[in-house]
């Protein structure tokens, strides 16, 4: 397995073969991740908590690695697996229990726009550099969390915590307005289907608030800037009145505040 960001990606391709882990296995591991499986070309059938699903090209399911499941592969099998960190799914989605082992096809929706986002991740893993894995890696996390999201509701299932859903939904919506500087928390909010006021309790419990939440999120989409040598010609205050602050002064203040320097001196520290 490569690592992309904080998952590890890989390609198999197999002769026929049974997979089974084994509550053995899972006691000398000890790995607590949930392994989306992506089928690429033949089939292949995945069982775990009660459940099947037989993926077809472009389908994926997955599997949780403090369970037992099992796998059986044809020959001429090949499956991208895409590895992640359980709490990196469980914090969009929350409890995968129900959605372990259930198809989501290559179809339309979310599950076409992930099935297709994941397949390109091996032919552009080692052009990446700088902040760019983590990038795409949480964007994939993402589709896939919509993905699975969107099935569950298909098959009348609901999620561990309305909460957490919402709280999904309201990330993906400042995610999309940081660039706007007239972006207000009620617009946000309401892209959320959420109120303000709703909002804030759901991001207190992180202890922050929608604003302050949209506020970080802007910054650090700068830092990752600063970082990004493809960018050192773009002056600090170009990348911050990019992505959403509407004076330089204020940029910079807000800057050294969460990161200890100011962005001119943090991009310089950074070369050094």
């Amino acid at each position: 397995m490569a690592p992309l960001g904080h998952t590890l990606l890989s390609t198999y391709s197999n002769t026929e073969l049974t997979l089974d882990r084994d509550r053995a296995q899972i006691a000398r591991d000890q790995q607590d991740r949930v392994f989306l499986c992506l089928q690429l070309s033949g089939t292949c059938h995945v069982r775990q908590d009660a459940r099947e699903a037989a993926l077809e090209p472009g389908d994926f399911c997955v599997v949780t690695t403090v369970r037992p499941y099992f796998a059986v592969y044809p020959t001429n099998s090949s499956q991208l697996v895409l590895a992640i960190a359980t709490p990196d799914l469980t914090a969009r989605i929350g409890e995968l229990r129900r959605l372990t082992a259930m198809r989501v096809q290559d179809a339309n929706g979310a599950g076409r726009l992930a099935s297709r986002f994941i397949q390109m991740l091996p032919r552009v893993q080692d052009e990446l550099s700088g902040p760019a894995p983590l990038q795409i890696a949480n964007q994939a996390i993402d589709l896939a969390a919509l993905a699975l999201s969107e099935r569950a509701a298909l098959a009348g299932i609901s999620l561990s915590s309305p909460a957490i859903l919402a709280l999904h939904r309201l990330k993906i919506a400042v995610d999309a307005h940081l660039s706007n500087p007239n972006a207000s928390c009620t617009e946000i909010a309401e892209a959320a289907g959420i109120s303000v006021r709703y909002a804030n309790l759901l991001l207190g419990k992180e202890g922050t608030s929608l604003e302050r939440h949209l506020r970080a999120r802007r910054l650090e989409r700068c830092r990752e800037a600063l970082l990004d040598p493809r960018q050192a010609e773009r002056s600090t205050s170009e990348i911050g009145y990019a992505w959403g602050f509407k004076n330089a002064g204020h940029f910079a203040r807000s800057f050294k505040a969460a990161y200890g320097l100011p962005p001119g001196e943090f991009r310089n520290a950074a070369r050094r």
